[in-house]
């Protein structure tokens, strides 16, 4: 639902946990995609997810 709503031009706001943030980014195109992460336990696990996101 969320590829077709960015294939109709629309930005999207996703609510996601840390493991569903990856499947997540490899779903969808990053532009006008805002995530919004529910649990991220420490500051290094966010710079981690943040690398691996940018890939």
């Amino acid at each position: 639902m969320l590829q077709k709503i960015q294939a109709a031009g629309k930005c999207i706001q996703v609510t996601c946990t840390l493991e569903d943030v990856i499947p997540i980014c490899e779903a969808l195109k990053p532009e006008g995609a805002h995530l919004i992460l529910t649990d991220c336990p420490d500051v290094d696990t966010a710079k981690a997810l943040l690398r691996a996101a940018e890939r």
